[in-house]
């Protein structure tokens, strides 16, 4: 199986955000168990390559998933391909998000339920976060979410918090996410330069 999709950027990006991505698999990810999506390079284009892989081909693309089925272990790669001449964009308002947050030291909590998809409220609320926590340098560069690991796949109106967990340098920082049915999953950043 494989498809070429066109996809918005988010604001005033020049890439593929994180969420768009785990959104575009999401359908496939429906009943699965134990699953990982990894964003290893930036996609600078609106429009991707979806393969299906084994889980165990090392070659994984610009951005990938795997989980459990029935079935066993599937997988899924994104490749960039050349970008439309005008990329199509969607609105992204960060800041409607953590309003909807309280954030302390190490944890952020929704007081509020933002008017958004789980992942978009939790990259939000951890980029929050690890900027008050880990007070990154003021060297141009941004917090990429980079890796979503989840028990399983959470309902559109999932509850959750996010705690702190570990970072080895800025280039790996570990949230957990605690979902209010007892279910588990982590988020990981890294601290880069970007050009938007």
């Amino acid at each position: 199986m494989s498809s070429v999709v066109t996809l918005p950027y988010l604001g005033t990006r020049s890439y593929l955000h994180g969420t768009t991505v785990f959104e575009t698999l999401a359908p496939d990810l429906v009943g699965a168990s134990d699953i990982t999506l990894r964003l290893p390079q930036l996609i600078s284009s609106d429009r991707v390559l979806i393969e299906a892989i084994d889980p165990d081909d090392p070659k994984k693309g610009h951005a990938f998933a795997i989980w459990r089925s029935d079935q066993g272990w599937m997988g899924r790669r994104l490749t960039a391909l050349p970008p439309s001449a005008e990329p199509a964009r969607a609105p992204y308002d960060e800041q409607a998000i953590i309003r909807c947050a309280s954030v302390s030291d190490t944890r952020v909590w929704f007081h509020t339920r933002p008017q958004t998809t789980f992942l978009k409220a939790a990259i939000v609320a951890n980029k929050a976060l690890l900027t008050g926590y880990l007070k990154p340098p003021q060297d141009g560069g941004q917090w990429l979410f980079t890796q979503l690991e989840l028990e399983s796949l959470p309902p559109a109106d999932a509850s959750f918090e996010l705690r702190y967990r570990s970072r080895f340098s800025l280039a790996a920082v570990k949230t957990e996410i605690l979902f209010a049915n007892g279910a588990r999953g982590a988020i990981q950043f890294a601290w880069r330069t970007v050009r938007r």
